[in-house]
């Protein structure tokens, strides 16, 4: 999964990313029940906490090089806090869009969206 992001993700401008990232993880964590037990279990266990980390980081490098491609303009200790700020508060809030009803979980996925759209904008301004 996390290569066929990182190419849809050279594909795509950043707005249109953030929907098309933030569904595909959304849909991934619904249909992998799995993905709970792993999640209770990453605060608990030092090693699936570095994990987490390390897989952070992993997407993080990928957002500040798009970034940097796309808006030079930013400064570099500014794109970096931005590119482990989206993905860290993105999984978080999907992390808990998938333990609520669909109906509910869908919709707090769409205000997540919305919010890192905004957020971007700002940060490209």
């Amino acid at each position: 999964m996390e290569l066929a992001l990182r190419e849809r993700l050279q594909e795509l401008n950043l707005i249109d990313a953030v929907d098309v990232l933030v569904d595909q993880f959304y849909e991934f964590y619904r249909d992998e029940p799995a993905c709970s037990a792993i999640w209770s279990g990453v605060e608990a266990m030092p090693e699936l906490r570095e994990l987490d980390l390390r897989e952070l980081y992993t997407n993080a490098r990928d957002l500040d090089e798009k970034l940097k491609v796309e808006c030079p303009q930013i400064p570099d200790d500014r794109r970096w806090t931005a590119s482990l700020l989206l993905p860290r508060s993105a999984g978080t809030v999907l992390r808990l869009a998938v333990t609520l009803p669909e109906a509910q979980g869908r919709q707090l996925v769409e205000e997540l969206k919305c919010m890192a759209r905004a957020y971007l904008r700002e940060l490209v301004a």
